[in-house]
């Protein structure tokens, strides 16, 4: 229940920040709008199935699978790669190395330049190899 909660409060902030909602109203507003997705996500295994191909298979479950399909090949990946790619780039290298604790200034220029080139480069290639298994 805590991290369902938790997933809630950048949308709930934001309804009251932008919109001046008051804190119960934006958590209804919310709570009924993840209820509704997920009504339609639920009903996708059965009334609202739908096939269609993808990559040469088929997918039978509709809305389910788009959604799982949009998560696991596109959003992972590129939050992967914003993650990396802010921790190395905008990220501030002293506080970057006063939060990680490295003694070693060789292993926090590995971390450093893991985080630029490697690693995005790596989920790059993640992306592509998913879209031709996919």
């Amino acid at each position: 229940w805590l991290s369902g909660l938790a997933l809630f409060e950048p949308g709930v902030m934001w309804l009251v920040e932008r919109f001046h909602w008051s804190r119960p109203r934006a958590a209804l507003g919310c709570g009924a709008v993840a209820w509704v997705l997920g009504s339609a996500v639920a009903l996708s295994f059965n009334v609202w199935a739908f096939s269609f191909p993808f990559f040469g298979e088929t997918k039978k479950f509709g809305l389910f699978d788009m959604l799982q399909i949009f998560t696991s090949h596109g959003l992972l990946p590129l939050v992967g790669i914003g993650t990396a790619l802010f921790a190395g780039w905008a990220l501030r290298p002293e506080l970057a190395r006063e939060q990680l604790h490295l003694r070693s200034p060789c292993a926090f220029d590995v971390w450093l330049w893991l985080m630029r080139i490697v690693i995005p480069v790596a989920l790059v290639c993640v992306m592509v190899q998913l879209s031709k298994l996919a």
